[in-house]
């Protein structure tokens, strides 16, 4: 404490909610923490109180302070909820530049990889590979690309998330839930996005002339 240290009586145990491991009586606070204030004060009605009255009252007292403000569970709960979804927000904001940055690698790396194969693509159509074919097998290395690397990426991020969650145990967060729904439609809108990916450089592979392709160096 800042004004020193005293021994106390322990009274009891608890388990801690993340806002304070440590409950001290207010005679005590006081001595040890000089000049302190108040930041929030909890209200608990006894039973039959007329709820909306006697929050009205409490308003009427906390109106002389502007910079405090009233709120239930059901308040509390709705700013938790808000909050969460602002982080959600950052949270997927993240995710889709990730995303279109990982797209346009892949689109990269397939015009590459299709500029050094130009050869064996070339043999291919010589001997009777013809341009659909062709084209599906490249879509097809593109998105097996994409899915893999989706998968890595959700193991790893279901793996990060369980340790950030043991982390913060001692907090209150406890509830581990994995979203498989949401977590499959990502593979697979991934996976398209690979289709996608691989759009122009098959297009240019199959329209290739063969004898060209074959004397490519």
């Amino acid at each position: 404490f800042l004004a020193g240290s005293i021994d106390l009586e322990l009274s009891g145990l608890f388990q801690a909610t993340g806002l304070s491991g440590i409950v001290v009586g207010l005679d005590a606070y006081a001595s040890l923490v000089p000049n302190s204030q108040d930041a929030q004060i909890d209200i608990r009605f006894v039973e039959g109180t007329d709820l909306e009255a006697a929050r009205a009252q409490v308003e009427e007292i906390v109106d002389q302070y502007p910079t405090l403000q009233v709120a239930d569970q059901s308040d509390l709960r709705e700013q938790s909820r808000e909050q969460t979804l602002q982080a959600l927000g950052f949270i997927f904001g993240l995710l889709g530049l990730a995303v279109g940055v990982a797209f346009v690698g892949l689109a990269n790396t397939t015009v590459l990889s299709t500029l050094e194969r130009t050869r064996e693509i070339g043999l291919l159509r010589a001997v009777g590979l013809d341009r659909g074919a062709l084209r599906r097998m490249i879509y097809f290395e593109s998105m097996m690309i994409a899915a893999f690397g989706a998968v890595l990426g959700v193991v790893a991020g279901i793996g990060l998330a369980r340790a950030l969650l043991m982390a913060l145990e001692d907090q209150g967060f406890t509830v581990f839930v994995i979203p498989w729904p949401g977590l499959i439609a990502l593979v697979f809108v991934i996976s398209l996005l690979g289709l996608v990916a691989a759009g122009i450089p098959a297009w240019r592979a199959a329209r290739s002339n063969i004898l060209a392709a074959i004397s490519y160096e």
